[in-house]
């Protein structure tokens, strides 16, 4: 059976002895996937990682072996015990062993635990303090029940208690399924995860998976994603893999399937790095070299973008020319936005306000809570909540819900969701 490498390392760092810096060597029951961390089991000394002679790294002899024994026996004893009853192998853990090993133990009993029955996932998650022992709690669990059974997966992401843990499980056992050349369990999963930034990491396991296989299967699957944020994920975790495998055709067919002027510019990028020719539409090829406007020269081209008679060569000019723009004064940037002709003018707002979001949130906001209200200032929220959304689900609630627009509003809330 196939582990990935993360899985790997959250089982490694299970078997390492963190009270004593040493390995506990013994042979686990067949169904474990993991060796036993000694000196959480035990409160004898630690025992020293093997060097030399049995001698010199056995001190004591029989002593000792009656210990990794007896150690062995204790941990066997709570990992039966975990599977009737966590609650109280985690009481009989915190008892029999405190100390600062103890959450590393917790989460190897959830790991072994919850990879063959998810309901008593959230039992485990909630004695975990530490967000990467709950991340190897997810990994193992997640890809281990995929593997066995995806409607298993599903049902029991169902269940647990907050949409982030949902998202995890799902995402390592959607990569477990890309791993192992399932992608049709892969894009299963994928169906049931809320919005999160799993969800977008997800997307583009998947991408970079159908691309290995197919890159028009690829294009198709990112055409029926029904969120603009899904596909602009998807379409930059396609367009990086096929520039890495150097498939001219997977990013010539991506660049024709959208028409979200950052990924067609990003996507010329890729091309002219691989040589080839980005469009046969001279417009295009015009709108595309906007961004690299020298300084001097930025108000006179701001007359011509709209000037441009393809909407996709207009959309292009118009980001790249306001990120442009923004790279030299963001106030300029913004009241070009917000002046801009009603052709162009939602893109430019929207260009503007992710180029401010990722450089300075907190200036961001205060420029659009000093905009009146009305379509400027609902545009820069709304994607404020897209942003927003992939890191705060509150906070870009409470922006969507200061949108004025009804309609824009509740697309904006079902983002923050």
């Amino acid at each position: 059976m196939k582990i990935k490498r993360t899985t790997r390392l959250c089982l490694l760092i299970c078997a390492f002895a963190l009270a004593g810096g040493g390995w506990f060597y013994l042979d686990p029951p067949k169904q474990t996937s993991a060796a036993v961390p000694s000196s959480l089991v035990a409160s004898a000394a630690p025992v020293e990682p093997r060097s030399g002679t049995e001698s010199e790294s056995r001190p004591g002899g029989a002593q000792s072996s009656a210990d990794a024994q007896a150690r062995a026996q204790a941990t066997h004893r709570l990992l039966a015990l975990a599977a009737v009853d966590p609650s109280a192998a985690i009481a009989a853990a915190k008892r029999e062993f405190p100390g600062e090993g103890l959450m590393t133990f917790i989460s190897f009993l959830g790991q072994e635990t919850c990879r063959v029955d998810l309901s008593k996932i959230d039992l485990f998650l909630d004695n975990l303090p530490s967000a990467y022992d709950q991340k190897c709690v997810t990994e193992v669990a997640g890809a281990g029940v995929a593997r066995r059974d995806v409607g298993q997966l599903i049902a029991g992401a169902a269940a647990v208690s907050s949409p982030l843990r949902k998202s995890l499980l799902l995402s390592a056992g959607l990569r477990a399924m890309v791993e192992d050349g399932n992608l049709d369990a892969a894009r299963k999963i994928f169906a049931e995860m809320p919005y999160s930034d799993a969800r977008l990491d997800a997307i583009g396991v998947i991408a970079g998976g159908l691309a290995k296989e197919d890159g028009k299967t690829a294009v198709d699957w990112i055409t029926t994603l029904d969120l603009p944020e899904d596909r602009v994920a998807a379409a930059r975790a396609l367009a990086f893999s096929a520039t890495a495998s150097r498939s001219v055709d997977t990013l010539q067919l991506l660049r024709q399937s959208t028409s979200d002027s950052a990924i067609i510019a990003m996507i010329d990028r890729q091309l002219g790095k691989l040589g080839a020719a980005t469009s046969n539409s001279p417009e295009l090829q015009r709108a595309s070299s906007i961004g690299g406007t020298p300084t001097e020269q930025l108000d006179a081209v701001a007359s011509t973008l709209t000037s441009f008679k393809e909407a996709e060569a207009r959309a292009v000019a118009t980001d790249l020319y306001t990120k442009r723009l923004f790279g030299v004064s963001a106030r300029k940037a913004a009241d070009f936005a917000v002046a801009a002709p009603a052709a162009i003018r939602p893109i430019a707002l929207r260009s503007i306000t992710e180029a401010w979001y990722d450089a300075d949130s907190i200036a961001l906001s205060d420029w659009a809570n000093s905009l009146p209200k009305g379509n400027v200032r609902d545009v820069v929220l709304f994607t404020m909540v897209e942003k927003l959304a992939r890191s705060d689900r509150t906070s870009a609630r409470q922006v969507a819900s200061a949108i004025t627009d009804a309609a824009l509003r509740k697309r904006a809330i079902a983002r923050a969701r």
